[in-house]
């Protein structure tokens, strides 16, 4: 028997668990406070946001009514409508025969940080309404989009909304790499969750997700420490970091063959859409939305920072270019708002969420509403008489 006898061993044994129980609660105390003091940054959706939408790849799901968070800056409310598309909480009619506006994009049209009324397609609309100028407006946008998913949805589901104008939102953070297979495959799992294809969730990934003591030690390590530190572990790169190294191929002065197949797949989808609303006898138009990193080159640098890539290889115009010149091969007029952005940013506006979350804030949807307001008046695609009038209009501006 041990020197200690039994006694003494109980006694350690009781220390030790003493010890073990006070590390737990002192954890758990970290964990309060944290919550409370200075909560940390993590995207949570409704978890039954999406369904599947064969052939394409999802889709929002019809009548949902919960909240979309970053736990820091926004937690906003998601409605969506019988037909999958988000509306507000309380929508007010527009009267009949007024023109309708049909809004395609990704998350930056669906609006990820703001409330829908305080998104551009709602803005857009209210700021007509006040101008004597009623229109409908129907946000269609969806996270995670490329153009292929965007005209995919309109051919499957909304040509029956029948809209005078269809305006594209254009994102070149990521239109391209969404539209190609080099980005993470995405699917619906569960009762409507997005998850990467293949990836089984770990005791890490529900940790990331709950607990804002992890992330606050996780984001406490500057990448030069953390990816030596991960790949020592056998860990390897964060999905986060993945993504964010594959989506860096849109500034690509050489790009790769996921942003060659991107162009392609966008090309052929705008070319899709523009027949479409012809047939229809609808207009298209674009509105491109830049990136937060290419309008600030603190960010710019940062992101080379992150990510460990090369910044002579890369150039934050590449995307704009491409975008642009699809567009306009496709003849559908575009409202470039990089440069009004830019100027913006230059001045100290706060258009962008910085802390983790890059969506536009309300300012930056408001910016983008009357940017576009502006632009649909200066190409005569806007008019206060009823409906047949303004598909005169439009037809006219052609």
């Amino acid at each position: 028997m041990s020197p200690l006898g039994r006694p003494g061993l109980r006694r350690a044994g009781a220390r030790i668990a003493l010890i073990a129980l006070s590390f737990v609660a002192a954890l758990f105390a970290a964990e309060g406070l944290l919550r409370v003091v200075s909560p940390q940054p993590v995207w949570i959706q409704p978890p039954d946001l999406y369904v599947p939408d064969p052939p394409g790849r999802y889709r929002l799901r019809a009548l949902v009514r919960g909240t979309m968070t970053d736990r820091t800056d926004y937690a906003i409310r998601i409605v969506t409508s019988p037909d999958g598309l988000r509306v507000p909480v309380t929508r007010t009619p527009r009267p009949q025969g007024t023109a309708r506006i049909l809004a395609l994009g990704d998350s930056f049209t669906f609006g990820v940080g703001v409330e829908e009324e305080e998104t551009w397609i709602e803005r857009l609309g209210a700021e007509l309404a006040s101008e004597g100028t009623a229109v409908e407006t129907l946000n269609a946008g969806v996270p995670g989009y490329g153009a292929p998913d965007e005209v995919g949805l309109f051919e499957r589901h909304l040509r029956p909304t029948k809209p005078d104008l269809v305006v594209l939102g254009v994102y070149l953070g990521n239109d391209l790499l969404d539209a190609s297979s080099a980005s993470l495959s995405i699917e619906v799992r569960g009762n409507g969750q997005l998850i990467v294809a293949g990836h089984e969730p770990t005791i890490l990934d529900w940790l990331n997700y709950h607990s804002h003591l992890f992330l606050l030690v996780k984001n406490a390590f500057p990448p030069r420490i953390e990816r030596p530190l991960r790949t020592a572990l056998g860990l390897g790169p964060t999905l986060t970091l993945q993504q964010i190294r594959t989506e860096m191929s849109a500034y690509a002065l050489a790009p790769p063959p996921g942003t060659k197949e991107g162009i392609a797949a966008t090309d052929a989808a705008y070319g899709r859409l523009v027949e479409m609303t012809r047939a229809m006898r609808a207009r298209v138009v674009a509105m491109i939305i830049p990136e937060h990193i290419a309008v600030n080159p603190e960010f710019w640098k940062a992101r080379f920072e992150y990510t460990g890539l090369d910044p002579a290889a890369y150039d934050p115009e590449v995307p704009r270019r491409i975008l642009s010149g699809l567009l306009e091969k496709n003849g559908i007029p575009a409202l470039d708002l990089t440069d009004a952005i830019t100027r913006e940013e230059a001045r100290g506006a706060h258009l962008y969420y910085v802390r983790g979350d890059y969506h536009f804030t309300t300012a930056g949807h408001a910016l983008a509403a009357h940017q576009l307001k502006e632009f649909l008046r200066s190409r005569g695609l806007l008019s206060q008489v009823p409906r047949v009038h303004v598909q005169a209009a439009l037809d006219h501006s052609s």
